[in-house]
């Protein structure tokens, strides 16, 4: 098959999210498995093995709609949609042209212009999760902006040829929003050097606790950063390495004043966006890593974490339930609950055999998550795709 990614991030020394981490572990596993596979992208990310890459500068007219009152709050987000899906179908049509793509494969951003351009190109759309949904999920306000914008996502979501989802949570939601639309469940892969040694998570003394992601509202880290104070108060006083790139949902004063408001600025370790390369050694340098968030559609975080042999503390009401066998490879706590996030924190902190049980049994789990078991999968899939489009 000759397959197409297209994305509006990739992954690169200098920044990427979960979005990326994806497509670095799944794009090459297919390239594996005999596949042309290519990847337009914005912005300039690594080099993939085996993936020809095609770079675009993506427009930001939508940001300046952001500085003209009464516009604020209308324009940016669907304005970002309709120039950004215009500029990637552009190019995916030159590059069409060239190639003759067999399938596309995008996530929920950039698809409009695309789906009405290129109506002959199978295209799957991969939900990893939207403005919208991260706002709903953690209670902030949902404008006309994040509902536009929403609307001409789901606009895209009903004439793709198929949709993928990296749960059965996230399928759920799907399914309830737009009014049973089908969704194939493809776990999100992790890839091989995660599961390449066997070492064992350091011992130490000072415990370290892992957070991995962007430092956005949705994902808890504030709720984090009240356990921390609350496990202060009960004499246990971990360092917290913070391994990601600041968010937009907080912003870096209130982040500053939320740390120094709970006194433990000197248990943070801020290490900003690590590139995906130094994460095996990042995270087996700590002993448990911390998902609080409110909204995760599958959480790789946890589950390179898993795959490294960490125990993980995550949330109920997400994909975590998923990944997180509670009490066996893992404790699950209510979203939003910093007390019984210092809970779960403390028992670790205080119980390394619990920490060596919760991380042996998360090795084994992760297995499955395997990026070339993925790409089989994926592989499965995207023939399936192809028969029911004739091709």
């Amino acid at each position: 098959m000759k397959i197409c990614f297209v994305s509006t991030e990739g992954h690169s020394a200098r920044g990427g999210g979960g979005l990326g981490s994806y497509l670095g572990s799944l794009a090459p596993a297919l390239a594996a498995r005999g596949h042309q596979v290519a990847l337009l992208c914005a912005g300039c990310p690594d080099p993939l093995p085996g993936v020809e890459l095609r770079c675009v500068r993506l427009p930001g007219w939508h940001s300046y709609s952001a500085l003209i009152p009464g516009l604020r709050h209308v324009l940016p987000l669907p304005l970002r949609e309709l120039e950004w899906s215009w500029k990637l179908a552009e190019a995916l049509r030159d590059w069409h042209a060239e190639q003759s793509f067999d399938l596309v494969e995008s996530a929920e951003t950039g698809n409009l212009w695309g789906s009405l351009r290129l109506p002959g190109l199978p295209r799957v759309i991969r939900c990893h999760g939207s403005t919208w949904a991260f706002k709903q999920a953690s209670a902030q306000t949902l404008g006309i902006s994040e509902r536009a914008d929403r609307a001409l996502q789901r606009f895209s979501l009903q004439r793709a040829a198929a949709v993928s989802v990296p749960s059965s949570w996230q399928a759920r939601r799907l399914r309830t929003e737009l009014r049973g639309l089908p969704a194939q469940v493809i776990p999100n892969p992790v890839a091989e050097p995660f599961f390449a040694t066997t070492a064992e998570p350091a011992q130490e003394a000072a415990i370290r606790l892992l957070y991995s992601g962007r430092l956005a509202r949705s994902k808890g880290v504030l709720v984090l950063i009240e356990a921390l104070a609350r496990l202060r108060q009960r004499g246990l006083r971990p360092r917290l390495v913070l391994a990601g790139s600041g968010h937009g949902s907080i912003p870096a004063a209130e982040l500053r004043a939320a740390i120094r408001s709970a006194g433990v600025d000197t248990q943070l370790e801020r290490r900003g966006h690590v590139p995906w390369q130094q994460m095996p050694a990042l995270i087996r340098s700590c002993q448990a890593l911390v998902a609080p968030a409110f909204h995760e559609s599958f959480c790789l975080a946890a589950a390179e974490a898993m795959a490294c042999g960490l125990p993980v503390v995550g949330t109920r009401g997400t994909a975590l339930e998923e990944l997180i066998a509670d009490e066996e490879t893992g404790l699950l706590v209510p979203q939003g609950d910093s007390d019984a996030l210092a809970d779960a924190l403390e028992r670790l902190c205080r119980d390394s055999s619990q920490r060596t049980t919760f991380g042996s049994e998360g090795r084994k789990r992760a297995q499955v998550y395997r990026a070339d078991r993925i790409a089989a999968i994926s592989e499965q899939f995207y023939a399936q795709v192809l028969a029911r489009a004739g091709r």
